[in-house]
């Protein structure tokens, strides 16, 4: 079956494409002909489109039908995304095919911790304000919107499930989501799986979901037949080794090397988005520099993500919050700063680049005992080889940790966020999938600390296990205290903090020293006691000494008698040995 001409002049017109790509070609007959479907596609094959096209050309088939049909509440088709950066991508793909067809496409995403309740309440009233064609939402928002809206919404209708990136969907969590909400769903309906690998998880959301589906794998664009690659041939996929304190130096000369590309450069933690993405614009010349990861408000994530899919050139600084479907145009360059924790998401980071058919780099920078990942994303089908090109670091960055150094020194609180980075990246390297490649008694945790900048070592369990720590060199503690905030605000409630802290040690130093004093009087009363107690017993002893030497004597001198009184010695013999008795006695 195939698409009207309507949707095809939005196809050509609208949306600027000329050609379908295998993996629309193979998707949309197969759900245009009442198939469920489970897609395994790489990145960047045009899979949203495979999935859109052919549900507004039902949608266009039956409108006649949704309109007398559909009620207020009534949703018609439902597409379910893991990220919000990219239920917003496809929400604004949709918009474009449903302004032209005039139908009604709804996006449900959470926002902040701070306006959950408000924004949770305002889009169960869109939800249930007037029908909609189409929705599109993340799973956590989706489930929440129809627990609460309860009666008032109506499924019935719903006639075509998407779930997109399927697979990550799983990994996140979205497990419970995702049964609650298949529970909520009419089981007549078309259902689709949509993901660039098809894990054990998928496999059996397939088998529990989807109803003899077809099974579709779409090879990627550009590779001979005997190829299996699962990145597209147009990517050229590099990796640098280096130790982690030349890692800073080495991607500022890189991205020196490439200031007129746009790059997005891949960190393992939010907390290493956070510190590197304000140290780096301090000691190298780009200033092109973003920041995006999945803790920041979602406002601002929006307007980096929106800012930086409009400029030309630049550097995003990130989490694999952008790693997965997320469709950010004509990036030269993907750069890992640290390879993912999950191996799977390799893939899915370098497919920001080379979509579509263009071309496109990638570089990951490993530790030189990292190398066995190289063999495991080769055996995986993922063509790497090594940086041709070499990376020699600039002499402007040879001492580009000092200069960092110099900066922390002047605002506390990229001391802290240099900290917490480093116990992100330990603790997140600790729980690698790939522990036999990723151990941290490999590493020489003392150069990971200075990569970090670090001041003095936090206290930290995971520390206790390395055997490279000891050649780190701490700063006094006094040093590190004086550091000041470049925020005066913060820097005044730092210097209350201090002084009440000063205050609570002043106070306990009193406190302990009473109890040192309270505590020596009680021990000096414990030995008087027992001194006492002592004399009392010497006493005593002395006393029952003497009785038991006056009992001898009466004793000895009772059988001196006897022996006198039967004549065994003579009177003369008794006086005098009487006489010595005495004497003994006095002595």
């Amino acid at each position: 079956m195939s698409l009207s001409q309507e949707l095809l002049d939005v196809f050509h017109n609208n949306l600027g494409h000329t050609t379908f790509t295998p993996v629309q070609q193979a998707a949309i007959p197969r759900l245009l002909s009442h198939s469920d479907v489970a897609v395994e596609a790489c990145t960047g094959s045009g899979k949203t489109l495979a999935f859109l096209l052919p549900i507004f050309e039902m949608l266009n088939r039956d409108e006649s039908d949704l309109d007398s049909s559909l009620k207020n509440g009534c949703w018609g088709s439902l597409v379910i995304s893991p990220t919000r950066e990219l239920a917003n991508q496809t929400h604004a793909v949709a918009s474009i095919i449903s302004n032209a067809l005039k139908m009604k496409v709804l996006l449900l995403t959470g926002g902040t911790k701070a306006d959950k309740s408000d924004s949770v309440i305002a889009d169960v009233s869109s939800s249930i304000s007037m029908p909609w064609h189409l929705v599109v939402g993340t799973p956590g928002r989706i489930s929440d919107v129809i627990e609460r809206a309860g009666g008032r919404l109506v499924l019935k209708h719903l006639s075509v499930l998407i779930l997109d990136e399927a697979d990550v969907l799983l990994d996140l969590g979205f497990e419970r989501s995702i049964t609650s909400i298949l529970k909520r769903l009419p089981k007549q309906r078309r259902t689709g799986l949509f993901s660039a690998t098809q894990t054990s998880q998928v496999q059996a959301l397939i088998r529990a979901g989807l109803r003899n589906p077809a099974v579709i794998k779409v090879q990627v664009s550009g590779a001979d037949e005997s190829s299996k690659s699962v990145v597209p041939s147009t990517l050229q996929n590099h990796f640098l080794a280096l130790e982690p304190d030349l890692k800073l130096g080495a991607l500022c000369t890189f991205l020196k090397k490439h200031q007129k590309d746009k790059l997005v450069v891949f960190f393992s933690t939010r907390a290493s988005v956070d510190f590197f993405s304000l140290m780096i614009p301090l000691v190298s010349q780009h200033s092109k520099i973003s920041s995006l990861h999945g803790g920041m408000p979602q406002r601002r994530r929006d307007r980096v993500y929106q800012e930086f899919v409009a400029s030309e050139s630049g550097v995003l600084i990130c989490t694999d919050v952008a790693a997965r479907g997320v469709d950010i145009p004509d990036v030269d360059w993907i750069v890992q700063f640290d390879p993912p924790q999950d191996p799977s998401f390799f893939v899915h980071r370098v497919g920001r680049t080379a979509r579509a058919g263009k071309r496109g780099r990638a570089l990951v920078l490993i530790h030189p005992k990292e190398q066995a990942y190289i063999h495991l994303l080769i055996a995986r089908n993922v063509p790497i080889e090594e940086y041709p090109e070499g990376l020699t670091i600039d002499k402007e960055f040879d001492d580009v940790l000092d200069r960092c150094r110099k900066e922390l020194f002047k605002d506390r609180d990229l001391l802290q966020k240099g900290t917490r980075a480093f116990v992100a990246f330990v603790r997140s390297y600790c729980e690698h999938k790939c522990q036999h490649i990723f151990k941290v008694t490999d590493l020489d945790l003392a150069k990971v600390a200075n990569s970090f900048v670090l001041l003095r070592l936090p206290n930290m369990s995971e520390l206790r296990v390395s055997k490279g720590i000891s050649g780190f060199v701490e700063v006094p503690a006094s040093q590190v205290v004086a550091i000041k905030f470049k925020d005066k605000t913060r820097e005044k409630q730092r210097q209350v903090k201090l002084e009440a802290e000063k205050l609570e040690n002043a106070q306990k130093d009193v406190e302990l020293e009473e109890k040192k004093k309270a505590k020596e009087a009680q021990n000096r009363k414990h030995e008087l006691h027992e001194m006492e107690q002592a004399k009392r017993k010497r006493k005593k002893q002395g006393t029952q000494k003497q009785l038991y030497e006056e009992w001898d004597s009466l004793g000895r001198e009772e059988l001196l008698y006897k022996k006198f009184k039967t004549g065994k010695i003579s009177k003369e013999k008794y006086e005098a040995n009487l006489a010595l008795l005495e004497e003994d006695e006095f002595k």
